[in-house]
């Protein structure tokens, strides 16, 4: 059943972006996206040797997994928004996102005392992946909407994809 709906999910995706469509490739390229292995994603740890108390940090890779070909295409789309930030920008330790985090309160502040409806939320994202407890705490609404204003904010040019496909898929 989970597989069944990863690959009809992958097979939708594929259509939308033309893959291999190009160069008549599009039926090669969505049968390698296919997956028949059931095999979900293996879970382990690995030491935090960079920590004074040590601990472990769990990993999911799907390398080997049965979400391998969803994920490859939706990476490629959420990498290629991410490079068309104009000031990109990423944190290296939580020290530094907290001084980021007092700044940006204090420059939120002022704007509200400025303009009270000001809403930081239709100017601002904060999304992580390697801050204590976000990637658990992240939703899939909130990773989901996230994604969808850069996409509104983005200047990327979307070319060849199948409108029609897409608002299938959509609705």
């Amino acid at each position: 059943m989970i597989e069944r709906r990863l690959n009809e999910h992958t097979r939708m995706w594929t259509k939308i972006l033309n893959a291999g469509e190009h160069h008549g490739h599009h039926s090669r390229i969505a049968n390698s996206k296919m997956v028949s292995s059931e095999v979900s994603a293996n879970k382990y740890f690995l030491y935090k040797d960079h920590k004074k108390e040590g601990g472990y940090r769990p990993v999911v890779s799907g390398c080997t997994s049965n979400t391998l070909g969803l994920s490859n295409m939706l990476s490629d789309v959420v990498e290629s928004l991410c490079m068309s930030v104009e000031e990109p920008f990423e944190i290296i330790s939580a020290e530094d996102l907290l001084a980021r985090i007092d700044v940006f309160n204090r420059e939120v502040a002022d704007k509200i005392d400025t303009d009270p409806t000001y809403d930081w939320r239709d100017e601002y994202i904060l999304h992580g992946t390697d801050v204590k407890a976000l990637f658990p705490s992240m939703s899939a609404e909130l990773s989901e909407k996230s994604v969808r204003k850069q996409i509104e904010k983005s200047k990327i040019i979307w070319e060849e994809i199948d409108d029609m496909w897409l608002t299938l898929y959509i609705h």
